[in-house]
């Protein structure tokens, strides 16, 4: 008798492998990107925490990173910051002075933005931005889970997620 598998053996393991790797790529999918919105949530922080230090010695907030007592690797190109993995802009409030920052990862599609503490407008406030116009889409998702807000404000191509 000969040895090894039939064919019907081998679809069936195919079969098996495929379905295991269809389940299994979305949670992979929602797991990278949440880790990847974890990362900015904590670059932004960082830098809202830097700002709040320069509110503080100087009266107002930085209009530019490059004021800021740390170092996070940027290069500017008009009003916003370049990384290697997204972007960074500091809104301005009527003033002049900036008010909120705002960093967005190209890769997972997603954004963070947070009011500084001296903010006219929601001072601590922060914001979950999903960059994409599809509600069924991972970064939607990750924001809804991220915030517990089931009915964002939809702005032209994404939407945003105000934390509670």
């Amino acid at each position: 008798m000969k040895e090894g598998f039939t064919l019907i053996e081998l679809l069936v393991v195919v079969l098996i492998i495929g379905i295991l790797s269809a389940v299994a790529l979305p949670q992979y999918q929602k797991a990278v990107t949440k880790a990847r919105y974890g990362n900015l949530k904590v670059m932004v922080h960082s830098v809202a925490k830097a700002e709040e230090i320069y509110y503080l010695a100087n009266g107002s907030y930085a209009e530019n990173l490059e004021d800021l007592d740390i170092d996070i690797g940027v290069t500017k190109s008009h009003s916003s910051y370049i990384f290697d993995w997204g972007k960074c802009y500091v809104y301005s409030n009527s003033d002049g002075h900036g008010d909120r920052l705002s960093c967005h990862n190209n890769t997972a599609q997603m954004g963070y933005m947070i009011y500084f503490n001296h903010s006219r407008y929601a001072p601590g406030r922060s914001v979950c931005i999903a960059n994409t116009a599809e509600s069924a889409s991972v970064p939607y998702q990750v924001c809804k889970a991220e915030t517990g807000v089931n009915s964002p404000i939809y702005q032209d191509t994404y939407y945003m997620f105000y934390y509670p």
